[in-house]
């Protein structure tokens, strides 16, 4: 007897065993096939931007609003989606809606510029020339000879004159 002459077979198990190795896959924590569930998240990511930024493009804004809204619900921690939404809602003149959107981006990202001066903005239409104050302070900090941080504390300090 030729002792490599034999084919092997693989050992058969029992159909219980199997699922017992199966069970403890799935409760082991090992993950899925990659990306099982991402392409369709990353799939919305994408569309949801491409559709607001066209909106915007297009000045319908109150389609980018929504579509920028539908972006957030995939991609909450996403500042600059926060300050499209404020800057969307200030050009609804809705300064209320504005604020928050803005605020929720800086505290996602407390130097972003834009967001800084948009809220200092919205603080002056508001009348709020202290809490407007806090944050063209931090702006000039960042960029001191910016003509329009310049021209924003201009702006506040009428307001602080006629108060």
């Amino acid at each position: 007897m030729a002792p490599f002459s034999q084919e092997l077979e693989p050992p058969a198990i029992p159909v219980r065993f199997s699922f017992v190795l199966w069970a403890a896959g799935l409760l082991s924590g090992a993950p899925f096939p990659a990306g099982a569930a991402e392409p369709v998240v990353e799939d919305s990511v994408k569309k949801y931007r491409f559709l607001a930024k066209d909106a915007r493009e297009k000045n319908d804004t109150r389609q980018a609003l929504h579509y920028y809204t539908e972006y957030l619900t995939y991609r909450p921690d996403d500042a600059r989606a926060h300050f499209w939404i404020g800057e969307l809602n200030y050009d609804l003149q809705d300064l209320r809606a504005a604020r928050r959107a803005f605020g929720q981006a800086l505290a996602l990202d407390s130097l972003h510029l834009n967001s800084n001066f948009r809220l200092a903005e919205v603080f002056r239409l508001e009348g709020q020339a202290d809490s407007s104050a806090a944050y063209v302070d931090r702006l000039l900090r960042l960029k001191p000879d910016d003509p329009s941080y310049l021209e924003l504390q201009r702006k506040l300090a009428e307001l602080y004159y006629t108060q």
